[in-house]
């Protein structure tokens, strides 16, 4: 039986991902994102949520919700409290990207695609969900001014906690530059899914 395919969508630290995913969402595809599922699976009242609270402490829950900004500065600063939450978060999203494709393979139309945005793809080990990945690569200098501008400062810390970006392409089967315009971005994502992603090439 022929399913959609399953495409993973990665790279370094705003080097343009979600804008690759909203113009693949536009083109047909249907699109969720690895941090957005750990996002709403860190509610404190779930066992989940109270796993997260015994590693990270209560002082992280504030109006009984987890302060986001709290746990990635205790985590960021502790690469075995990092790996030990990771541990706990990547296979639930793993799941829940999962049940997500599952859903969306018996919607009507049928989307053209399926996708998942994951910033860890390949440090979580998801590689084994996607029949093929798409990294997208930028200018270093040109990843941490944009990170910049949602006034954070880390962008080495966090970065540092990843595989380099050139790993993540050389383990990809797609590559999407994005060291120039937004058009010349759109017309690399537009063509890389008209002749390589889309049509009768539906396999998992």
């Amino acid at each position: 039986m022929l399913k959609l395919r399953r495409i993973g969508v990665t790279g370094g630290i705003s080097s343009g991902k979600t804008t690759v995913c909203q113009f693949l969402k536009e083109l047909g595809a249907y699109v969720v994102s690895a941090d957005q599922i750990g996002h709403h699976l860190l509610i404190p009242t779930t066992d989940l949520g109270k796993e997260v609270e015994n590693l990270v402490g209560s002082d992280c829950i504030i109006n009984a919700k987890f302060d986001r900004e709290k746990i990635s500065k205790k985590v960021f600063n502790n690469p075995d409290l990092l790996l030990r939450l990771e541990e706990i978060l990547h296979p639930k999203i793993r799941i829940e990207i999962e049940n997500a494709f599952e859903k969306a393979s018996k919607l009507h139309p049928l989307p053209r695609l399926l996708v998942a945005e994951v910033p860890l793809l390949f440090e979580a080990g998801f590689e084994s969900l996607f029949c093929g990945v798409i990294a997208v690569v930028s200018d270093e200098k040109i990843c941490e001014m944009r990170y910049e501008k949602s006034g954070r400062s880390d962008f080495k810390v966090r970065s540092s906690r990843q595989l380099p970006p050139e790993e993540k392409a050389r383990r990809s089967q797609y590559i999407i530059d994005n060291r120039g315009s937004y058009e010349e971005l759109r017309s690399q994502v537009t063509n890389l899914f008209n002749y390589n992603l889309s049509g009768d090439n539906v396999s998992l």
